[in-house]
């Protein structure tokens, strides 16, 4: 997503670094493309755990897809507008994980905006800009304080649709990590169509090259590149989706407080300890600016303190 990618091509292969291999791996996965580059010394154990990320990634996937007619959220979306509809327990931890960046943003992180992306997703694709009593009325059912949970049940008004397209592929990305690292294979990075984890340097390196795009002092743009180890990095802008009406540039990524998509070009890039909170994260930093930025910040801080501070780089029209 966005700016930021590997140095390195991510196509099948095999070479051998410190004694130790290395492999990388690709497949579609969540509408994106996933890879994997896995450091390990066992090439059927290596495989094997592979695999069984691949799977923790569908699973995932199953949960969350507004896509897909057999997941969970379709499900929740069919049963959960008159009564109490029970979710699993991974759905009500991503749930109430999506709940709070609501709260600490105060609305400009908001999971109930699913007719509102669905809308702008629609437009994007079909290169029409929404009408504005259309986007009025997507507005009129969202407000995540209407999401009511209670008792691993929840429910949510008519008209209403979730999408935790903000989240859900930074949670897989976690997700299929933790699968390696059990499988004692943490040398590795995951790549979910930009959302990075990049578990501990490999062998004879001091981090993961990762390249990304930087605005200078003088407002040029210009490539640039970091090294991160045990870290998450997340990019969230406008450069492949977006549409452009009466000489603007609106991105998919919608701010729920207007019901219109964030005007560009802009591109943030968060680094955080998971790719759960830079992926949320980066949403976040698209919408608030300012003194918005400051008092979110410190919440946040406050809020998730332990698990690691954030670094954010912002770039807007």
């Amino acid at each position: 997503m966005g700016f930021v990618h590997l140095l390195i091509p991510l196509s099948l292969s095999f070479s051998v670094t410190a004694q130790m291999g290395r492999w990388e791996f690709h497949s579609p996965k969540m509408g994106t493309e996933f890879n994997m580059i896995v450091y390990g010394q066992d090439s059927v154990k290596v495989a094997r755990a592979v695999s069984l990320a691949w799977q923790r990634i569908d699973q995932v996937n199953e949960v969350f897809s507004d896509y897909s007619s057999t997941s969970e959220l379709h499900r929740i979306h069919a049963n959960a507008r008159e009564k109490h509809y029970p979710v699993s327990a991974e759905f009500e931890k991503l749930l109430r994980l999506s709940l709070r960046y609501c709260r600490l943003s105060r609305g400009a992180f908001d999971i109930s905006i699913g007719s509102l992306s669905r809308l702008w997703r629609r437009a994007i694709k079909m290169d029409e800009f929404p009408e504005a009593e259309k986007i009025r009325e997507a507005l009129n059912h969202t407000g995540y304080r209407k999401i009511k949970l209670k008792d691993s049940g929840i429910r949510i008004p008519a008209g209403f649709y979730l999408d935790f397209g903000a989240i859900a592929k930074g949670y897989a990305v976690d997700e299929a990590y933790k699968v390696l690292e059990e499988n004692q294979l943490p040398i590795a990075l995951l790549d979910g169509g930009g959302d990075i984890y990049a578990g501990p340097a490999p062998p004879g390196t001091r981090g993961w090259t990762v390249s990304l795009q930087v605005k200078k002092p003088d407002n040029r743009i210009e490539d640039s590149t970091i090294l991160v180890a045990s870290m998450a990095i997340v990019t969230s802008g406008d450069a492949y989706k977006f549409i452009e009406h009466e000489g603007k540039r609106y991105s998919h990524i919608i701010d729920p407080r207007t019901g219109y998509g964030v005007p560009g070009p802009h591109w943030t890039t968060v680094i955080a300890s998971s790719a759960t909170h830079a992926d949320a994260l980066a949403t976040v930093m698209s919408l608030l600016s300012g003194k918005e930025l400051k008092k979110f910040g410190r919440k946040w801080k406050k809020r998730f303190g332990t698990q690691g501070e954030y670094w954010v780089m912002k770039f807007g029209s």
